[in-house]
């Protein structure tokens, strides 16, 4: 995915939270360092979700995790989508 033409606090946010690919992130981190309003948007967006980061401790997920998600994403896989709720 490109940033390109997105939204910067959302930007802000989801590299606060770690929601950008390799990519992006060191996009926006070298836009970061040219422009201070786009760090100072970060900065908030870090300040705003550290009660997140602070409010759980960590867990290391079990050696099957990752498995069971494949296996459940492959099998849901040839469902196609889900029905319009309106629709009925």
């Amino acid at each position: 995915m490109s940033i390109a033409g997105r939204d910067p606090a959302e930007l802000a946010d989801e590299y606060a939270i770690g929601l950008l690919d390799e990519a992006d992130r060191a996009e926006l981190e070298r836009r970061m360092a040219a422009d201070p309003a786009l760090a100072a948007l970060v900065a908030a967006a870090r300040e705003r979700f550290l009660a997140l980061d602070l409010g759980v401790e960590p867990v290391t997920p079990g050696a099957g995790l990752w498995a069971r998600i494949e296996g459940a994403l492959d099998a849901g896989a040839g469902a196609g989508p889900a029905p319009d709720a309106a629709a009925t």
